[in-house]
């Protein structure tokens, strides 16, 4: 009993440091450029140092071409109008075999797939979305 006591404790403790070690932050939100220009595109995003690269090697690209930019923490997907954007860029990490719940729940509304780009980061590099 004591053995699995222990056992126990130490799986709580491992799960904790995992989350803890591996879990992403909120994005920064911010936009770029005026929000009345023709092109408009979302980018929906964790917080992490690669993915901070990421985005902002999207916005540098973008942003001389006067396209409105808006980045979003991905949370805030259920909000999102697909509608309103002509691109939408969503960046999520594996996590336990999953995707992020609100990437993946978008993404499976998602009327127009070709104005859709996933990135999908893990461990393995191997997951990735359909």
């Amino acid at each position: 009993l004591f053995g699995m006591a222990i056992l126990a404790v130490a799986i709580l403790a491992f799960m904790s440091w995992y989350a803890f070690h591996y879990s992403m932050s909120p994005a920064r939100e911010f936009e770029v450029n005026t929000h009345t220009a023709d092109a408009r595109v979302l980018v929906a995003t964790q917080g992490s140092a690669f993915k901070d690269a990421v985005v902002a090697g999207i916005v540098a690209h973008l942003k001389p071409r006067q396209v409105y930019v808006k980045i979003i923490d991905v949370a805030a997907l259920p909000s999102v109008q697909e509608s309103d954007w002509n691109a939408l860029v969503l960046i999520h990490t594996w996590q336990m075999r999953k995707p992020q719940p609100d990437v993946k729940k978008f993404v499976d509304i998602i009327q127009n797939v070709r104005k859709v780009i996933v990135l999908s980061t893990s461990g393995a590099g191997t997951f990735k979305m359909e």
